[in-house]
């Protein structure tokens, strides 16, 4: 199939894509693994310090025999025990021998481990990290245990089990007999044969055949209605990371990838849009239709997506980064992937409305339309750092000034993408691909925007690090063995030299949000530098996370001691700087914010940004050494992160943290 230029295909993404996104909750709505109704007060009630509504509500599904929902509540209780521990405390000292406490401990206990290990890759984690993982782990076995013997019904406590023999690296009996424990209290338990998948997945412990056998065989057993007819998709998910589609060295035909993905869709249509229990499998389908890599399954998987409605889960997406931010960007990236292929002349409202999952689309005809109510997300939605569409808020917005609403002009954030401080954005709403120059309808002659990455990494790992952002950079070696980063659209090289088309309609070219994703599971930090016609910016991020910025606008009121003193300290806590003073006197100054940007980096012992930042596109392609990484397909440079580490696995413990769940 020849791939359609950029320039033609242009028309086509400005005349289609807003039909692309009806019926899709905004990004804003989208909320991560968002809690079951009935939970959401026993959450916040934990988060006050009180448990009684906690207990109460794992009684119910106790005696309710509702053992689904059951260890759905005790992963998410677990999971605000690792942070709120006070509330918990309180309920095991108030009631020793609570059935429902003693399950809940035995989860934190597991979790506890895995943030000790952390999610990064095993060559990341320390021998010292690692043997702390297995103390902690073999110190949950007496909780295992009496967890199991307080809930003799319950499948809860086997597939916790089967977690701690995964990290301990249990030899294979155990985990049949864990299994075994476990089926014989439930043989339909959604969550226990999800943990086994993973355990039976080739980077584990089995093999990709048995991993779909047993999948596909607890799918056939399963009844009418059950979820559990869903878990194939688990093991299409755990193969379709190694091998592309119609790999024909796999050793799973792809023609059993596909009639499982057909399966998947098949299911799909037995639930409503936005069911929140279908979203589970959901989110594995979207992904499957992805990774297909055939262009008449854009429709299917955007019609999948839009069921899905705000109900992004972590799993899949947690293995290729930010899961929030990795299923916000495949999502925008299939409305781009069906706009495109719209005919120009079709309607816009054809574009936006796919066949029915289960029906796919012919390739080359535009999809049908199929209206259903839109999916808007529940009050109080959980945001992602900075996630935004097409507008800038928190830290974003105080980064790069143009977007809308108002923002503050300095602060640390605290992880929300908010920012304290005074000032406000310009309102403009002009958007920018964060490298190179561009024009703005009614600005004053050119528009400037430019922005360089520093991470405290050598570029060899940085070259890794990038694949996964879906974009061509720049990186060039700087001093302390620290690396420059660059958007490059004029070396992409499938544009011809011209702006990457792409990075221009979806924001690609963003670096602060593009060093989120490649930040993800490190732990060196990143600071971005940016600069947006007069103003000038300061962004430091760690493992995904904003954790404190400084804008100096081109004109504005010097901010008070106190507001730069707060933020210079949280700046200079990220990047290990003992004296913050210099750099609150430089985020105090006014009048010349490049030479105060200068400053900052300055104080905070950073290298000076290379010669032509803020005057000319791309000043990193005059640096010595600078290597640029072209960008390939998500999925092609998926296969490339996972293929360029041997150590998926260290002495039995994998290098990702599998979802606790």
């Amino acid at each position: 199939m020849v791939r359609m230029p950029a320039v033609l295909a242009l028309p086509r993404l400005l005349r289609h894509m807003p039909a692309t996104g009806e019926g899709m909750p905004a990004d804003d709505a989208v909320e991560l693994d968002a809690p079951e109704p009935a939970l959401r007060p026993a959450l916040s009630a934990a988060r006050r310090g009180e448990w009684e509504p906690a207990a109460a509500l794992l009684a119910r599904t106790r005696s309710d025999a509702d053992w689904d929902r059951r260890s759905e509540y005790v992963a998410d209780l677990a999971d605000c025990a690792v942070h709120h521990v006070g509330w918990f405390d309180d309920w095991t000292g108030a009631r020793p021998g609570d059935p429902d406490a003693a399950l809940v401990r035995a989860e934190l206990a597991i979790r506890r481990a895995w943030e000790i290990r952390t999610a990064a890759r095993a060559r990341h984690v320390s021998s010292e990290q690692f043997r702390a993982f297995r103390t902690v782990l073999k110190d949950a076995t007496p909780a295992l245990r009496v967890a199991a013997d307080l809930n003799p019904d319950d499948p809860g406590p086997w597939k916790t089990a089967i977690a701690h023999a995964m990290g301990l690296g249990a030899p294979r009996e155990v985990f049949d007999e864990y299994l075994a424990e476990g089926r014989a209290r439930d043989p339909f338990h959604v969550a226990l044969h999800s943990r086994a998948v993973q355990y039976l997945a080739a980077k584990w412990y089995g093999s990709h055949t048995e991993m779909f056998d047993f999948a596909e065989s607890a799918a056939a057993a399963a009844p009418a209605g059950s979820l559990l007819k869903g878990l194939p998709m688990r093991a299409v998910t755990e193969y379709a990371v190694d091998f592309k589609a119609g790999d024909r060295r796999g050793p799973v035909p792809w023609s059993r990838v596909q009639a499982i993905t057909a399966a998947g869709l098949a299911l799909s249509t037995a639930y409503g849009p936005g069911d929140r229990d279908a979203a589970g499998f959901r989110n594995h389908l979207a992904l499957a239709l992805i990774r297909s890599e055939r262009a008449d399954r854009h429709a299917e998987s955007l019609e999948v997506f839009r069921l899905i409605g705000p109900h992004a889960r972590s799993f899949p997406w947690a293995y290729l980064g930010d899961p929030r931010e990795i299923f916000l960007v495949m999502r925008k990236g299939t409305r781009t992937a069906v706009a495109a292929a719209t005919p120009l002349r079709r309607t816009a409202r054809a574009a936006g409305r796919a066949t029915t999952p289960g029906h796919a689309t012919a390739p080359g005809h535009a999809p049908s339309v199929h209206p259903h109510p839109a999916h808007p997300g529940p009050n109080g939605a959980d945001r992602a750092p900075g996630a935004t569409d097409g507008a800038g808020s928190g830290m974003y917005a105080a980064a790069h000034p143009g977007g809308s609403g108002a923002s503050g002009g300095h602060g640390a954030s605290d992880g929300s993408g908010a920012s304290g401080g005074s000032g406000t954005s310009n309102g403009s709403g002009g958007a920018s691909n964060g490298s190179g120059a561009s024009n703005e309808p009614g600005a004053r002659g050119t528009f400037r925007s430019h922005a360089i990455a520093l991470a405290a990494a050598p570029l060899r790992e940085l070259e890794e690090a990038v694949l996964l952002t879906g974009t061509t950079l720049r990186l060039a070696p700087a001093p302390g063995g620290r690396t420059f980063v660059e958007a490059a659209p004029s070396a992409d090289a499938g544009r011809g030299g011209r702006p990457d088309t792409r990075a221009l309609l979806l924001g690609e070219g963003d670096l602060v949000r593009l060093a989120r994703l490649f930040s993800r599971g490190e732990r060196w930090p990143v600071v971005v530098a940016a600069q947006r016609g007069d103003s000038y910016a300061l962004t430091v991020l760690r493992d995904g996370r904003e954790l404190a910025g400084h804008l100096w606008p081109g004109a504005a009121e010097m901010p008070t001691q106190e507001e730069a003193a707060k933020t210079a300290v949280a700046l200079a806590a990220a990047l290990g700087v003992a004296d913050h003073r210099p750099l609150t006197a430089a985020l105090r100054s006014t009048g010349d914010p490049r030479r105060h940007l200068d400053d900052a980096f300055s104080a905070l012992g950073l290298p000076p940004l290379p010669d032509g930042f803020g005057n000319r596109p791309e000043p990193l392609s005059a640096v010595p050494g600078a290597r640029v990484m072209v960008r390939r397909s998500f999925w092609a440079a998926v296969r490339e992160t996972f293929s360029s580490g041997s150590d998926d696995r260290d002495n039995g413990t994998a290098s990702r943290l599998p979802p606790l769940t």
